[in-house]
């Protein structure tokens, strides 16, 4: 007998797992913690490693060698949009309710309308998520950015607001150019026969759900509709003070104004201005 610790008991640790699978340990960790970029192959000896050597259990071992859930992150633009806020806690809600098998999610909000603040989180998310759902903003860097992010084998969801590129895998949102005709025929439904003046206000033409709203709605009106006479489109940035303050800048300047498209959200900012 030995005075000395037996040594011969000593728990395995993960280095020596990962010295048995001939793998890095950063690569036992990320297999062992099913986080993302471990090979099947790689993982399947990490695995069978730690079961050899009692790192885990063998029934452990094999649940950890099934497809790992997905990382996924929302990316919704920052604002007073009471729809996008909701959309933001229910996706938080889901995210909490998760259990170890099921997707992880993350739910973050960016600066709205800011091209280079969204390029910036989806390179960043890129590394961590398995899949980006964004609210997509039509703009160079934002193209640029995906082209990277799709390259590196994260799939790409835009919603609300499209953007139509050979790297994103699908849309998730309404058809906007028929959100837009829909409007300009109600508009002009019920608006009086003898026209007059219909102002828009959307959040912004980068969004390309808005640009494609508001061209479909003007083009029904010319079709339809040539009595009642468009008097421009305000930007408001989705945020309800903004859009306060263009329904109240419209209503003063334009006498016969008999409607307003918000083309985008925050309407409570322009029911606001009716009322007052």
């Amino acid at each position: 007998m030995s005075d000395g610790p037996d040594e011969t008991h000593a728990p395995p640790r993960m280095a020596d797992v990962a010295a048995l699978a001939g793998v890095s340990l950063a690569t036992a960790d990320r297999a062992l913690n099913r986080r993302k970029g471990v090979g099947a192959r790689s993982l399947r000896r990490v695995m069978e490693a730690a079961a050899t050597l009692g790192y885990v259990a063998p029934e452990e071992a094999a649940a950890l060698i099934a497809p790992r859930p997905p990382n996924i992150a929302v990316l919704l633009p920052s604002g007073t949009n009471p729809y996008l806020r909701l959309l933001g806690e229910r996706v938080k809600a889901r995210a909490a309710a998760g259990g170890r098998d099921a997707p992880a999610i993350r739910c973050l909000f960016m600066q709205g309308f800011d091209a280079a603040a969204l390029a910036e989180g989806l390179r960043r998310q890129a590394g961590w998520a398995d899949s980006i759902a964004f609210f997509a903003i039509d703009h160079p860097l934002v193209r640029a950015a995906v082209e990277e992010v799709a390259a590196r084998g994260v799939r790409l969801v835009t919603l609300v607001s499209d953007l139509p590129h050979p790297r994103r895998e699908a849309f998730i949102g309404l058809d906007n150019h028929a959100a837009g005709r829909t409007a300009g025929w109600l508009m002009g439904r019920f608006c009086p026969p003898g026209g007059g003046a219909v102002g828009l206000i959307a959040g912004s033409r980068r969004y390309r759900a808005h640009s494609e709203r508001e061209t479909a709605f003007l083009g029904l009106l010319e079709e339809s509709f040539p009595a009642l006479r468009v008097v421009g489109m305000r930007e408001g940035r989705d945020e309800a003070g903004q859009n306060h303050a263009h329904a109240l800048a419209l209503l003063d300047g334009h006498p016969d104004l008999v409607g307003i498209y918000n083309v985008g959200g925050a309407s409570d900012g322009i029911a606001r201005a009716l009322e007052d």
